[in-house]
């Protein structure tokens, strides 16, 4: 739980929501950009570097585990399955967070079927209200 991955040659514009490895015995796939948050900011002592981060799309992602099995550190990750309809980890980031508001965006995020729930949740919410949730507390730690 909370472990981190990285993998030669797997950046934010190689990889896209919806891709599927197999790593081992296992299958894991990703499913979402991570959101910066302060945490960066304090273990960086940059203020503003979760901002930062968010800006220019280095967010990096998230799996969710499709198939549980034993893995290893050096069995490599292996794309085994890209959807028809594939946003890089990078473009996904740029509408989600570099024009929040931008309806063509918004549907295109609502096509990744794969997309997290929570990050569905919050397209379809920014669709029906027109409202872009507040970010502060996430990036800064404060409202």
């Amino acid at each position: 739980m909370g472990e981190n991955l990285s993998s030669v040659g797997m950046t934010e514009d190689a990889v896209c929501v919806g891709d599927r490895y197999k790593w081992g015995e296992a299958i894991i796939e990703i499913s979402q950009p991570r959101s910066p948050c302060f945490k960066l900011n304090k273990r960086w002592g940059v203020d503003d570097f979760s901002i930062d981060m968010q800006e220019i799309s280095r967010c990096g992602w998230l799996y969710r585990v499709i198939n549980p099995g034993v893995v290893a550190v050096n069995k490599p990750l292996q794309l085994i399955e890209r959807v028809t309809n594939p946003l890089t980890v990078r473009e996904v980031c740029d509408l989600y967070f570099g024009s929040p508001l931008e309806q063509s965006g918004l549907h295109k995020l609502q096509q990744q079927k794969r997309l997290s729930e929570s990050w569905m949740s919050k397209v379809k919410q920014r669709l029906e209200t027109g409202e872009v949730e507040n970010w502060n507390f996430r990036l800064l730690g404060h409202a």
